[in-house]
């Protein structure tokens, strides 16, 4: 991570008006920190900087646990792995597999040579062709664009009828 990102860390944690004091978190309290998606970048830093402020007599002494959902951890992995997981899926056919290759393939240049814009626009070009290709399915939330027509390849080989309406029915599909 950027040194920027361990400055702010810093000044977050030893700072007297900084989120921690600002939130009532006090020194022993049991402390659970929690994130989900790009917070798998920040909470686990957040943890190892208690941590490591707690070694030297640092005020946050009740860090009981940290847990990520959906972590997004490390992009590049992600982005050369999403192409294989909806072919495998069945929602893309062989040359639809092999034009995300090409894109991710591209990307592991972008990737090695830290060109991060491009590779951002690689991510966004993948997640773009496997929507398009699928006629609009999210593959971060299968339920999102609820419901699916029956001629959509999701349909097939994913979901029973059954497990399709608890899921479109769920209060938590908006």
């Amino acid at each position: 991570m950027a040194s920027d990102f361990y400055n702010a860390l810093h000044e977050m944690y030893v700072n007297p008006n900084g989120c921690f004091p600002l939130f009532g978190i006090k020194d022993d309290m049991d402390l659970f920190i929690f994130g989900e998606s790009y917070a798998g970048k920040y909470v686990p830093a957040i943890a190892a900087k208690i941590i490591e402020e707690r070694g030297k007599s640092g005020f946050l002494k009740g860090l009981k646990g940290m847990a990520i959902g959906d972590g997004f951890t490390v992009p590049y992995d992600i982005l050369a792995e999403v192409g294989g997981f909806a072919y495998n899926l069945g929602l893309l056919d062989y040359q639809e597999r092999s034009r995300i290759e090409q894109v991710i393939l591209n990307a592991t240049y972008q990737n090695r040579f830290r060109q991060w814009d491009a590779l951002h626009n690689s991510f966004e070009t993948v997640l773009g062709l496997i929507e398009r290709y699928t006629g609009g399915v999210n593959v971060y939330d299968l339920t999102k664009y609820k419901p699916y027509p029956s001629n959509y390849k999701i349909m097939q080989p994913l979901w029973l009828n059954s497990i399709s309406s608890h899921l479109l029915s769920s209060p938590y599909t908006n």
